[in-house]
């Protein structure tokens, strides 16, 4: 799993994955 998602907030990890 990406420790990037446990860190930082859900919203973020939202706007990456749309981005990505």
């Amino acid at each position: 799993r990406h420790s990037t998602t446990s860190r930082r907030p859900l919203k973020q990890l939202r706007s990456t994955r749309a981005r990505n």
